[in-house]
């Protein structure tokens, strides 16, 4: 597992990678999640925001992974 943490605008993040090992490959999972005024005040789109960041990461990671 890789993870980090951090703070910015009235909000805190946690993020997780957890690579594991198949048959056929590699599976990767990754999370995030994040508290504070601001997230409460727009959950809706930060929750918007996140899932298309978290979608995006993994196919240019999906796809640099393919090129090898």
């Amino acid at each position: 597992m890789i993870g980090w943490t951090g703070k910015a605008i009235a909000t805190r993040a946690i993020h997780t990678w957890h690579l594991a090992a198949t048959a056929g490959g590699v599976v990767v999972t990754t999370a995030e999640s994040f508290d504070g005024w601001l997230v409460r005040l727009m959950k809706k789109a930060m929750q918007k925001t996140l899932d298309d960041s978290l979608r995006a990461t993994l196919e240019k990671l999906k796809s640099a992974a393919e090129r090898t």
